[in-house]
């Protein structure tokens, strides 16, 4: 991690070490998110030479020390999750997006812990996620939040392809919105091969979606804008 003047991009040498944090554990970090005094690290960390377990950490906005009041000394392994892809945050609550295994399953999940703790959700939703794929896969790319709601954007075969595949849930109970796409789920598929969306933004209106087809036969990126009503 560097940390930066946003005006010069001068190091700032009260973090960590000269302004940088390094280590060489065999973690590897996929997402980061911050608010007003620390900063969020979503990942995955190797063990057994061939597995892998989720890994978050928090360290000091300021200093660049981990909280020990998280996790175990600043750091929580989730042995349930292979990776964690991306992290996001509001006032009171992490959502840590994991591509398999939540307990044993295949598919998506979100874990929601809260930020002073690690600690799963005392109430609403602590594990929520998609399982199955229809005859090919369901994997997953990107979450985004807001007040009321999670998106989870991805992929799923159901059509015996790979489609792109977005679901809204709501950010308390962890339950699909029925009003949106068919039963809390949208899907679309804009070629036969392989397709899915990579990545979402959300306002209050729309849903921004980065994705990717095949349409011209080759590989393309793409950028849809949904209604998130």
């Amino acid at each position: 991690i560097h940390k930066r003047n946003n005006t010069t991009g001068a190091l700032d040498t009260s973090f960590g070490t000269s302004g940088l944090i390094y280590e060489c554990s065999g973690f590897i970090a996929n997402s980061i998110t911050s608010d007003s005094q620390w900063i969020y690290i979503a990942g995955v960390s190797p063990y057994g030479g061939c597995c892998y377990n989720g890994m978050l950490k928090k360290i000091s906005l300021t200093t660049g020390s981990l909280d020990t009041n998280f996790g175990t000394n600043g750091v929580l392994t989730d042995t349930s999750a292979i990776q964690y892809k991306k992290i996001v945050s509001d006032a009171t609550y992490l959502y840590a997006l994991s591509n398999a295994d939540y307990t044993s399953g295949t598919g998506w999940y979100v874990t929601r812990r809260l930020k002073s703790t690690g600690n799963f959700a005392a109430t609403g939703f602590a594990v929520v996620g998609s399982s199955g794929g229809g005859s090919y896969l369901l994997g997953t790319s990107d979450l985004a939040i807001d007040s009321s709601y999670v998106y989870v954007v991805g992929y799923d075969g159901a059509p015996g392809n790979a489609q792109c595949r977005v679901e809204k849930r709501d950010i308390t109970n962890g339950n699909l919105i029925g009003s949106f796409g068919t039963a809390g789920v949208a899907t679309y598929n804009p070629s036969s091969s392989f397709d899915g969306a990579l990545a979402v933004a959300a306002n209050s209106t729309y849903l921004y979606i980065l994705a990717s087809d095949y349409i011209p036969g080759n590989l393309e990126w793409r950028l849809d804008k949904v209604p998130n009503k």
